[in-house]
């Protein structure tokens, strides 16, 4: 979330930042993406955030917000899963993750996609 205060090219200066980064380091740069059911989840929206990140080498956590008591809910699977559709490197919470479930996640499924590769080449020389 931007603060209101923050100006209004304060994302695109957000964005020019992060393509200077990935430019410079060859390092991609992680947005947070907090996804909020019927505000910022279209199909639309994630067409506006995916032209505004192509190119940046840029990957983006989709965060599905817990429902508030502030009227704020989570979008649908189906809702998140057709936002991902959009050409953005994406990588999205599940129901009752926490931040550190995702790590933890993405940690296991890395260790694994190694574990894999390092068993192929195995295979391939012996």
């Amino acid at each position: 979330m931007m603060p209101v205060t923050a100006g209004p090219n304060s994302v695109h200066d957000l964005i020019s930042a992060a393509r200077r980064y990935f430019t410079k380091t060859g390092r991609r740069v992680t947005f947070e993406y907090a996804l909020i059911d019927g505000v910022n989840d279209s199909p639309e929206t994630a067409r506006q955030l995916g032209g505004l990140l192509r190119g940046s080498g840029s990957h983006v956590n989709l965060i599905p917000v817990n429902p508030t008591t502030g009227g704020f809910g989570r979008p649908s699977r189906n809702r998140v899963m057709e936002f991902e559709r959009i050409p953005v490197s994406y990588t999205h919470l599940r129901a009752h993750e926490t931040p550190e479930h995702l790590v933890c996640r993405l940690l296991l499924e890395k260790k694994k996609h190694k574990t894999q590769t390092a068993n192929s080449i195995q295979r391939h020389y012996t």
